[in-house]
């Protein structure tokens, strides 16, 4: 028992350092002119000089936002070994799956930082960083999205599964699911991703800390 509050409450620790990481992301970004994906995009894509200009005015903010954000990956591998936890004496193939699918998520989201920090760094109008390198950014920040949205839809069945309770916090991680895999295909979409991550690590979190209140009432 007490193995498994430690992995509860970790979980809980990096759902709340994941979704206050997330609202600090949120709002760096709209204390900025200009869009961060958009001007690190068009670094990577076509050094324009309007977007080398944006990164070099804001490379301030960029570099915390980037460093919050890495922060927020860190707390996604704690999230994600506590969500296969909970469904682990369900199906431990499925529970396997969601701890692969959300942690190689989480190891893409950090690979693409990487670039990231790269370009925040070293932009400017004699730097052409290659479409081999946008072309790289670019599938590995696709890839780590449909990883968490694939361990998610393994997930969710089986939760509710466990404990019918569940069945309308995570229907609603559900079709937040649905709609942020369509904002990787439909751009008019893609903010709402940021608001499946919110939902995601709101609902891990709740579930984890009333599983660990159950657990200690228990002891």
């Amino acid at each position: 028992m007490r193995k498994t509050r430690i992995i509860l409450i970790t979980g809980l620790i990096g759902a709340l350092l994941a979704f206050f990481s997330l609202i600090c992301i949120l709002v760096l970004h709209f204390s900025t002119e200009c869009d961060y994906m958009t001007a690190i995009e068009s670094c990577l894509k076509e050094n324009s000089p309007d977007a080398v200009s944006a990164v070099q005015e804001n490379r301030s903010i960029f570099t915390v936002i980037i460093s919050v954000d890495t922060l927020f990956v860190l707390a996604e591998f704690f999230v994600w070994f506590g969500l296969s936890f909970l469904i682990r004496d369900r199906s431990t193939a499925a529970s396997l799956a969601v701890l692969i699918g959300g942690l190689a998520g989480a190891a893409l989201d950090f690979i693409q930082n990487c670039i990231e920090f790269i370009v925040i760094r070293m932009a400017g109008p004699d730097i052409i960083f290659g479409r081999a390198l946008f072309s790289m950014w670019n599938q590995v920040t696709v890839l780590s999205y449909l990883l968490a949205y694939a361990a998610v839809i393994v997930l969710v069945p089986a939760v509710i599964r466990k404990n019918r309770k569940s069945l309308l916090s995570w229907s609603a991680v559900l079709i937040f699911t649905a709609f942020a895999a369509a904002g990787v295909f439909i751009p008019a979409v893609y903010p709402v991703s940021f608001l499946w991550y919110v939902v995601l690590f709101a609902v891990s979190g709740a579930v984890f800390f009333r599983k660990d209140r159950i657990l200690k009432n228990a002891e």
